[in-house]
């Protein structure tokens, strides 16, 4: 097996049913390598392809007639300074009823927040070039949220410092559920999440690369 490391997938290449007379079927991805700064396209040749790249797996699909319900909205996230005595293996806590999503993070708590009505972000077309980016917040149609995380957390988490309060996008699917499985839908779910069993989601995305869809 090789890693192909510093590419830029451009599209996937697949056979033409016209011509062939069968099912369309791929056969790689057209690439870009950057080395010394300057770029190469190139294709690499395979029979199977894993779409993993998070919220651009639906701009991916569709460059080949799949459709993958899967969109980057507004996720506002808190990270907390340091809390005295947080013990690192602290349980993850998910309270749907505060919209909230709680773990340690390094030495302080992240908390994310999820709103009733979510805010897509670029429903059309999401920029190649942008990499681990915020978005402008809007901090008015936050602040119930906030006020509600914090009745549910202890006083201790409540007088922690805030270290950062932010805005960037995330990838759901309509029922937050993982899309997991061969064509027409391509491997992918919600991206970076770290609540999900993304080993489990690796596992089985090989076992169907390897073994086909059935053997899930």
């Amino acid at each position: 097996m090789t890693i192909w490391d510093r590419t830029s997938v451009q599209s996937v290449v697949t056979t033409d049913p016209t011509q062939t007379g069968k099912s369309r079927a791929v056969t790689g991805v057209i690439v870009k390598d950057q080395k010394d700064e300057l770029e190469r396209e190139r294709k690499i040749s395979g029979n199977v392809v894993v779409n993993c790249t998070g919220m651009w797996a639906r701009q991916l699909g569709e460059a080949i007639g799949v459709t993958i319900p899967n969109q980057a909205v507004e996720h506002y996230y808190l990270i907390t300074g340091d809390i005295d005595g947080l013990d690192p293996s602290w349980p993850i806590v998910e309270d749907p009823s505060r919209c909230i999503y709680v773990r340690p993070g390094g030495k302080g708590l992240l908390v994310e927040f999820f709103e009733t009505k979510g805010v897509s972000w670029e429903p059309h077309n999401i920029p190649s070039s942008f990499a681990f980016g915020e978005l402008d917040p809007v901090w008015d149609r936050m602040a119930p949220y906030l006020e509600s995380a914090l009745e549910r957390l202890t006083s201790k988490v409540q007088k922690a410092s805030i270290k950062t309060f932010f805005c960037g996008p995330e990838s759901f699917t309509p029922d937050n559920s993982l899309i997991v499985g061969s064509a027409p839908y391509l491997s992918t779910g919600r991206a970076g999440s770290s609540r999900l069993p993304q080993d489990n989601r690796g596992w089985i995305g090989i076992r169907i690369a390897v073994r086909g869809p059935q053997s899930t």
